[in-house]
C-alpha cells in the first residue's frame, strides 16, 4: 500500500529556469519573488499572477528577502550574473518595485544577505561572487563598501544568525560564508572592525549554509550542503555533529522549517538530479535524523522557500529549478505528530530598525542608466556617455556593445531640429512615437498646402486688385493720385502674405509657464527632445528650453519618470 506523503497544491510555469526564490511579505500580504536565466526579476501574488517584472543585464543569481527600512514591507537584495548587487523597494499600492540601491562588482555575485550585524539598528548588505571577495556596505544609503574581504576561491555562500560560542558569555549575530574551495568561516563585525572567529576547511564546494535549530536543544547548529554529497551538521565552533549521506544528486539548495507542525524543523534538500529530500528529528537534543519522504522532478532544484499564513499554520514548500516550473508542495502529516516540547530559542535583545531615510529611484540595468543620463543631460559626443558609464562601474565593450545595439533597434538617434544631440526612445514606445511622428508630419504637409493656396489666392487677389485700380485710373483725370493708391494696394497684399509666411511670436514671455502647461496638458512626454519640440511650437528656442528643462528639473519642479508610462512629468 502507498502511502501519501505530501500534497502538490500547484505548479506554475516560469519563463524560464529559476535560480532564485523567496518570499517577500508586506505587511499582511506574502508574495512570491522569483528570478533566473531571463534575466528578469518577477512578483507573483496569491492568485498566480504577475504583478511586476524589472529587467536586469545577467541571470539573478540569488535572492534575499528583509525589511531594511523598517516600512513593514521586505526589500528584495539581488544579485546578478554579470556583477549588478541590487536593493528594490516594492511599492504596495502601486504593485511596483523600483531599484534604491545599485552596485556594480566584478563577477558573478553568487551569494547576498542583510542583517544588523552590528546591532545598531542599520542593516549591513553582505555579497561574495567569483571575484573572490566578501563585500560588506554599512548599511543603505552606503555609497562604497566598508569592508572587503579576500579569499583563495570564490564565495559561493553566506548566511547569518543567532550563535552561541561556549568560550563567550553572550550570544552574537554571526556571520558564515563557505567557499568554492570549501573553506568556512565563522565572522563577526564589532566596532573594532571584521573579525574571523574561526576558519574550517570542508574538503568540498560549499553550495549552500543556513543556520538554526535542528537539533533541538534551543541553540542554532550550522548546516552545510556540501558538494561531496554530504549535508554537514556542525556545533557554533564548526565542528562536526553529524554528517548525512546523500543517496545521489549533490545537495544544492536547502530550507529549515517546520513542515509537519511538531516544532521540529526539518532539513530540506533541493538536489542537483531534482530529488527533493526530507529529514526529520523526533527526539530532543539528538542528531537522530532520518530520511521523512523525498520526491523527484527531471531537472535540478536550484532555490526554495516556504510560506505560511501565520505560524501555526500549514507551511507550504515552494521550489524551483531547471525545468521552469515552480512548484507548491506541503507535507500530509501537518498536525498529526504528537508535539515536541523545544527549549526556547537563544535570542538577542531586540533593536530597532533605524533606516527610514527616502532613497531616490535608480535604473536596474544599462539601458536604464543610458536613458537616464540621454534624458537628464544633452549628448553630442557618445564618447561622454561611455565615460560616466564607466564611472558607474560598467566595463568598455560592455557599454559600447549596448550603444552598438540601440542604434540599430532605432532606440539611440540623433533627433534635433537645429541641436546635434543624441536621443533615447524606449522599445515600448517607439510605435506610439513613430504613429505620434507621422500626425506630426501629415499635420505640417496640410499646413503647407494650406499655406501654398492661401499664397495663390493672395497673388491672384493681387492681379485682380491692379487690373480693376488700372481701369479705375483710366477714367481718372488724376494719374499721380491713381498711381499712388495703386502701390498702397499692392503693399497691403504683400503685408498679408509677410503675417502668414512669419514665424509664430511667443505666445507667453514665462517659458516656465509654458513647460508647465504642457506637462498639465500631456502628463506624460516620452522625451527632452519631445518636449522640446512641443515647446519651440510656442516660439521659443531649442537652447533656451532645454537650459530651463535643466533647471525646473533641479528645482524639483518637474522630472523624469522610469516607472510606466515613462516620461517627462511634474512633481506631484
Amino acid at each position: 500500500m502507498i502511502t501519501k506523503k505530501y500534497e502538490l497544491n500547484w505548479i506554475f510555469q516560469a519563463p524560464e529556469a529559476i535560480l532564485a526564490c523567496k518570499i517577500l511579505k508586506c505587511r499582511k500580504k506574502s508574495y512570491l519573488v522569483f528570478g533566473g536565466h531571463d534575466k528578469n526579476l518577477y512578483i507573483m501574488n496569491s492568485e498566480l499572477a504577475i504583478i511586476d517584472s524589472v529587467e536586469f543585464d545577467g541571470w539573478v543569481r540569488c535572492i534575499y528577502t528583509r525589511d531594511i527600512d523598517g516600512d513593514g514591507c521586505d526589500e528584495v537584495i539581488t544579485g546578478t550574473g554579470d556583477g549588478n548587487f541590487l536593493v528594490l523597494k516594492f511599492d504596495e499600492y502601486k504593485n511596483q518595485f523600483k531599484a534604491i540601491k545599485h552596485y556594480i562588482t566584478d563577477g558573478k555575485v553568487l551569494c547576498c544577505y542583510a542583517e544588523d550585524l552590528t546591532r545598531n539598528g542599520r542593516l549591513e548588505l553582505i555579497l561574495g561572487g567569483d571575484n573572490k571577495k566578501l563585500i560588506i556596505f554599512e548599511n543603505l544609503q552606503s555609497e562604497q563598501p566598508k569592508f572587503i574581504q579576500y579569499y583563495d576561491s570564490w564565495i559561493t555562500a553566506c548566511c547569518c544568525g543567532i550563535l552561541k560560542l561556549p568560550k563567550m558569555n553572550k550570544p552574537i549575530m554571526g556571520l558564515v560564508i563557505g567557499t568554492k574551495h570549501g573553506k568556512l568561516q565563522l565572522i563577526q563585525l564589532t566596532d573594532d572592525g571584521l573579525n574571523i572567529l574561526w576558519e574550517r576547511f570542508l574538503d568540498s564546494k560549499i553550495n549552500d549554509i543556513k543556520i538554526a535549530d535542528v537539533k533541538n536543544n534551543g541553540k542554532n547548529e550550522i548546516i552545510v550542503c556540501s558538494d561531496d554529497y554530504h549535508i554537514k551538521i556542525l556545533d557554533s565552533e564548526g565542528k562536526k555533529l553529524r554528517y548525512l549521506k546523500i543517496p545521489k544528486g549533490r545537495p544544492l539548495t536547502s530550507l529549515i522549517e517546520d513542515i509537519d507542525g511538531d516544532r521540529s524543523k526539518e532539513i530540506i534538500i533541493g538536489g542537483a538530479d531534482g530529488t527533493l529530500w526530507i529529514y526529520q528529528n523526533n527526539e530532543l537534543n539528538s542528531t537522530s535524523f532520518s530520511l521523512k519522504w523525498s520526491t523527484k522532478i527531471k531537472t535540478s532544484i536550484k532555490d526554495m522557500c516556504s510560506i505560511a499564513k501565520d505560524k501555526d499554520s500549514l507551511r507550504q514548500i515552494i521550489f524551483g529549478g531547471y525545468d521552469r516550473a515552480i512548484r507548491n508542495i506541503a507535507d500530509f502529516e501537518w498536525g498529526k505528530k504528537p508535539i515536541l516540547e523545544i527549549p526556547k530559542s537563544i535570542s538577542l535583545p531586540k533593536v530597532d530598525i533605524n533606516n527610514k531615510e527616502e532613497l531616490k529611484s535608480l535604473p536596474t540595468n544599462i539601458e536604464g542608466f543610458i536613458e537616464e543620463h540621454l534624458t537628464t543631460n544633452t549628448y553630442e559626443n557618445l564618447d561622454l556617455l561611455v565615460q560616466n558609464l564607466t564611472k558607474l562601474g560598467y566595463k568598455h565593450d560592455i557599454i559600447k556593445d549596448k550603444i552598438k545595439k540601440l542604434k540599430e533597434d532605432n532606440q539611440l538617434i540623433k533627433k534635433s531640429a537645429t541641436l546635434d544631440i543624441w536621443t533615447y526612445i524606449p522599445e515600448e514606445e517607439q510605435e506610439l512615437i513613430s504613429s505620434r511622428e507621422k500626425k506630426i508630419k501629415d499635420s505640417k504637409e496640410k499646413d503647407l498646402k494650406s499655406t501654398e493656396i492661401i499664397k495663390e489666392e493672395i497673388d491672384d487677389g493681387k492681379s485682380e486688385i491692379k487690373s480693376e485700380i488700372k481701369e479705375k485710373v483710366e477714367k481718372e483725370k488724376d494719374e499721380n493720385k491713381g498711381e499712388e493708391r495703386i502701390e498702397k494696394i499692392f503693399q497691403t497684399a504683400d503685408d498679408k502674405r509677410a503675417v502668414i509666411n512669419s514665424p509664430k511670436e511667443p505666445e507667453s514671455k514665462n517659458l516656465k509657464d509654458i513647460i508647465i502647461q504642457i506637462l498639465t496638458e500631456e502628463e506624460y512626454v516620452y522625451s527632452k527632445s519631445d518636449l522640446i519640440n512641443l515647446v519651440v511650437q510656442k516660439g521659443f528656442n531649442e537652447e533656451e528650453i532645454n537650459s530651463k528643462i535643466n533647471q525646473l528639473n533641479d528645482d524639483d519642479i518637474i522630472t523624469y519618470s522610469r516607472s510606466k508610462p515613462r516620461g517627462w512629468t511634474l512633481v506631484s
